[in-house]
């Protein structure tokens, strides 16, 4: 993963430095401008973003010219004379997020005779003598300019430090000075405590000076590979050159990992959910790519990503095969070569907590599992009227995952996500597990301490709709060579042709099907207790949630045939679906030994014919 990152970098040098990208919706950069003569404060506006047809977006080249690299984070010192919070510049008594002071002293610690630095050094003293004298911060001060011009902090986005001087305004985060400052703090590492060992660099395997310890950016995904854990280091030894063992790096590759770590947070950060989010980074593998190569990389993966998150058109989908092709024609490579690796983490406060890792995923896996689930998705629509999308959005919000507090269990659905993009066998018995817990938790009002999101109305509708898609998904993943799919071929068909052209196309073996009808059946006597006042569908009682056992099949069959004989159901029709069941009941009864299984297939014939009854599907007789 370093590799790849490392060469994402590669692309970035020589460029402006990169810069990260602005939250919230504020829209302007405010110079705050010390005035050393008058001694006064004042103000000039930038615009900084702008409101687009997509959102907010920045403006890059502004953010570059005012070095915008974000602030440093956890219990780091602030050392950025362009940032987000107007009290890093003006409050003495924020002691170590004061950045005026803790440049200064930074500059001092590096003990250099670089003029450009001293320069940077000299002004900043310059204003931290002139108004910083008492250690009152000056954040009411600079409200009231601002506020004297109209302008409100939510309409903010960032602060940076200027000085007027003989009528001259200088903007110090321009000066090369603050521009070597910053390429130094973010690149170089280098102190009193972790000096420049001699040793091999675990990045890129040269042997020279290399940092005993690379600081990456707290709570970023490098952070992982930080020594600073001394129960991690050989020997259980601080001492720089023992400790540089445990994982060393160059300034070269420090600076090639920064820039692709910055990249890949901007560009390529993905999330899975609308609640909850399941947080990813995209990180392809490249070589010898160009700038303008790598964003365009960098999108097409995003967009491979993309469509199997969430539903796209089938244009779409061809576009984004056609871009690929093209990019690999210019670069005499096959589609097949782009690969990607998915890292499944977020940033916390200042340490990054590590999730999963797939390695390696074609980008052509990506597009191959989408066109199959929109395939799936529009053959669904001419069996129940509706949008069947199962895009990973979709699966997410009807797979319900541990939560305990602010912690999400998300190992079962990545193991999912991993299995279906690397084609590895996946337990259909897990998959089926969670769909029965779904039913479960619509059912009985169990949402509590689970991902699952159950609306306060239309919960019967709710749950029909999830299982009818875990069906979906596994017709999917069956195709997708994910699940094995049984070979067995029924003795007749279902006398319903649209409902046999279903099972069908499912795969469903005679055992599955005969479940499949129960359920069907239930739907039947269910919408007409509905019909009839009995919200809850008291048919629905009969069936156990928990797993049905070939005992409770039976007394369900039974139950079933009182049932349509009480709500005058036994029409021809439901005569001719009961003694095809009952038929493939009788002959499979042993074969039902899973209680889960039981229940899945029966609420997967009870969802369909739910949603049919709703959709106003007909149907087809023979």
């Amino acid at each position: 993963m370093l590799e790849s990152i490392k060469e994402i970098g590669e692309a970035l040098l020589n460029e402006k430095i990169e810069v990260e990208r602005l939250k919230g919706t504020g829209t302007l950069l405010v110079k705050i401008i010390f005035d050393v003569n008058s001694r006064s404060l004042d103000s000039e506006l930038l615009e900084c973003r702008y409101k687009g047809k997509s959102g907010y977006l920045d403006h890059e080249n502004v953010l570059a010219e005012y070095v915008w690299v974000g602030n440093d984070v956890g219990a780091k010192p602030q050392r950025r004379l362009t940032t987000d919070r107007a009290e890093y510049l003006l409050d003495p008594g924020k002691k170590g997020k004061w950045a005026i002071k803790e440049i200064i002293d930074e500059i001092d610690a590096m003990e250099c005779a670089d003029s450009d630095l001293l320069k940077l050094r000299d002004m900043l003293s310059e204003i931290a003598n002139l108004f910083f004298q008492t250690g009152q911060s000056l954040v009411p001060v600079l409200d009231e300019v601002l506020a004297k011009k109209g302008v409100e902090k939510r309409d903010i986005a960032l602060y940076t430090v200027s000085m007027r001087k003989n009528g001259e305004v200088i903007d110090l985060a321009k000066e090369p000075g603050y521009r070597k400052f910053i390429r130094r703090i973010l690149y170089g590492t280098e102190s009193e405590k972790w000096p420049f060992v001699y040793g091999r660099c675990h990045v890129c395997g040269k042997t020279g000076e290399v940092l005993s310890n690379p600081a990456y950016p707290e709570g970023s995904m490098l952070c992982m590979y930080n020594v600073d854990q001394r129960g991690f280091m050989p020997w259980l030894s601080d001492d720089p050159e023992i400790v540089a063992r445990a994982h060393a790096v160059c300034s070269e590759c420090k600076e090639k990992l920064r820039l692709g770590l910055n990249f890949i947070e901007r560009h390529l950060r993905v999330q899975i959910g609308e609640t909850r989010k399941l947080n990813a980074f995209l990180i392809p593998k490249v070589s010898g790519l160009t700038r303008e190569n790598l964003e365009k990389l960098a999108r097409a993966v995003k967009d491979a990503f993309g469509i199997v998150k969430a539903y796209k058109s089938l244009e779409e989908v061809e576009k984004l095969v056609d871009e690929i092709s093209d990019m690999s024609r210019e670069r005499g490579q096959l589609v097949s070569a782009y690969s990607i690796n998915i890292l499944f983490g977020r940033r916390e406060s200042s340490h990054f907590a590590f999730q999963y890792l797939i390695q390696d995923v074609p980008v052509t896996r990506l597009i191959e599992i989408a066109s199959k689930a929109m395939e799936i998705s529009n053959e669904a629509k001419d069996f129940i009227i509706g949008n069947w999308e199962i895009g990973l959005d979709n699966i997410y919000g009807i797979f319900p995952l541990r939560v305990s507090g602010k912690d999400v269990d998300w190992k079962p659905f990545v193991e999912l996500l991993n299995a279906m993009l690397s084609g590895t066998q996946f337990p259909w018995e897990s998959i089926v597990a969670r769909a029965v817990l779904f039913a479960r938790i619509c059912r009985y009002g169990a949402q509590a301490g689970y991902t699952v999101t159950v609306p306060g109305k239309n919960v019967d509708l709710f749950m029909c709709e999830g299982i009818f898609k875990y069906n979906l998904l596994f017709r999917l993943l069956k195709e997708m060579r994910v699940v094995k799919a049984m070979s067995e071929t029924p003795d007749y068909p279902v006398p319903d042709a649209k409902l046999e052209r279903f099972l069908s196309k499912q795969g469903y073996t005679e055992p599955q099907r005969g479940l499949f009808l129960l359920g069907f059946l239930v739907a039947q006597i269910g919408t007409a207790q509905y019909n009839k006042g009995d919200e809850r569908k008291s048919i629905l009682n009969k069936v156990n949630f928990e797993g049905m056992s070939s005992e409770r099949i039976k007394h369900l069959a039974n139950c079933v045939l009182d049932g349509l004989r009480n709500y005058r159901l036994l029409n021809p029709y439901n005569e001719a679906i009961y003694a095809c069941m009952k038929a493939m009941l009788d002959r499979n009864i042993e074969k039902m030994q899973n209680p889960l299984d039981n229940t899945f297939y029966i609420l997967s014939g009870y969802a369909y014919g739910t949603l049919q009854r709703i959709s106003g599907g007909e149907r087809e007789n023979e």
